[in-house]
């Protein structure tokens, strides 16, 4: 199993997009590191999944089978992680001083900030 999740969030924006460039820029990643994430699914996967063109990249018949299962596996974690988070802001909310300590804190890690928004997408 590939442990990172965001190759397969990557392989669902190229998917969609049908485009390495444009999934970049939508993902807010260089177009090297798209490339990377997807090369490595497929060497995790042992197939190929994307065929390039003049016009961006086509889908491979594995790509079109893994895609929704893909999407829907996405769709359930964000959703799963948006009932967790609601649940720990009502929390916070009870206890408006440690709320805006660690927003706070979520405001002076870049790094916390970016994991948070790359995952939440669809």
């Amino acid at each position: 199993m590939v442990r990172n999740i965001n190759h397969y969030v990557t392989f669902v924006e190229v998917y969609e997009c049908k485009s390495f460039s444009e999934a970049a820029i939508n993902l807010n990643l260089s177009q090297p590191t798209v490339s990377y994430s997807v090369k490595t699914l497929e060497k995790h996967l042992k197939t190929r999944l994307f065929y390039p063109h003049r016009r961006g990249v086509s889908a491979s018949l594995s790509a079109v089978k893994l895609y929704p299962i893909i999407k829907s596996a996405i769709k359930t974690l964000t959703s799963a992680d948006e009932t967790i988070w609601r649940d720990v802001v009502k929390k916070r909310l009870k206890s408006p001083k440690l709320f805006a300590s660690q927003m706070l804190y979520l405001r002076q890690e870049p790094a916390t900030r970016a994991s948070i928004r790359r995952f939440v997408i669809v």
